[in-house]
C-alpha cells in the first residue's frame, strides 16, 4: 500500500506560465498551494472515492487523493482540481438539515457541475481553445495540448459545446470547425 505523501509547488508567480503552457499537474499543484491546502495523496479512501475535500477545526482546509489515483499524475491532478473548485466556488453543500431528498440531490448536482466547470476553465481555458484550435483535429489533440487525460478533455469540450458556448460571443471559425469534428467523432 502506498504511502500518504504532501506535495507542494514552490512559487506562486509560475501561475501564468503554468496556464499558458497547458501543464494541469503543475497547475493543480500550483493553485492547491495558492489556496492554502494541505494535499495528501495516496490515501486509503473507498473505492467510489477519488478525492475527499474537507476543513480541520483549526479552519485549514485539507483534500485527500486516492491512492488509485498515485499512478496517474494527470488524473490525480484532475481530481485535484475538481475539489479545489468545490472550495474556490463556495459550492461545498454546508448545512443540509432540513432539505427533502430531491432538494438535497439538486444541491449536490448542481455543486458537482459547477465544479466539474471550473476545473475544466482551469486546465483548458476557453480563449487559448480557441487561439489553438486551428491546430487541433480532435478531442485526442485537445487532452495532448492541454496534457491532460483524454475523458477530462471531452468533459470539457461537452461543456464548452452546451450552454457555456453561448455565453461567450462572437467564436472563431477555427473553433466552430474543431468542435463539429469533435461531434463527428462522438458519433
Amino acid at each position: 500500500m502506498p504511502v500518504a505523501t504532501t506535495r507542494r509547488v514552490a512559487s506562486p508567480s509560475l501561475l501564468p506560465d503554468l496556464a499558458a503552457r497547458g501543464d494541469v499537474v503543475a497547475l493543480a499543484w500550483h493553485l492547491a498551494d495558492a489556496m492554502g491546502f494541505r494535499v495528501k495523496s495516496g490515501a486509503a479512501l473507498p473505492d467510489s472515492v477519488d478525492a475527499w475535500a474537507f476543513s480541520l477545526a483549526d479552519g485549514s482546509a485539507c483534500i485527500l487523493l486516492s491512492e488509485r489515483l498515485a499512478a496517474t499524475p494527470t488524473e490525480e491532478a484532475e481530481a485535484l482540481l475538481h475539489e479545489l473548485a468545490h472550495h474556490n466556488t463556495v459550492t461545498m453543500l454546508g448545512d443540509v438539515t432540513g432539505l427533502t431528498p430531491w432538494q438535497l440531490q439538486r444541491a449536490i448536482d448542481r455543486a458537482e457541475a459547477y465544479a466539474r466547470r471550473w476545473a475544466a476553465e482551469q486546465a483548458i481555458p476557453f480563449r487559448e481553445l480557441e487561439q489553438v484550435a486551428a491546430d487541433l483535429r480532435d478531442s485526442y489533440d485537445v487532452a495532448d495540448y492541454f496534457e491532460c487525460s483524454h475523458r477530462f478533455a471531452q468533459a470539457a469540450l461537452r461543456i464548452y459545446t452546451g450552454p457555456f458556448l453561448g455565453k461567450q460571443g462572437a467564436v472563431s471559425d477555427d473553433l466552430v470547425r474543431l468542435f463539429k469534428r469533435i461531434d463527428r467523432e462522438r458519433a
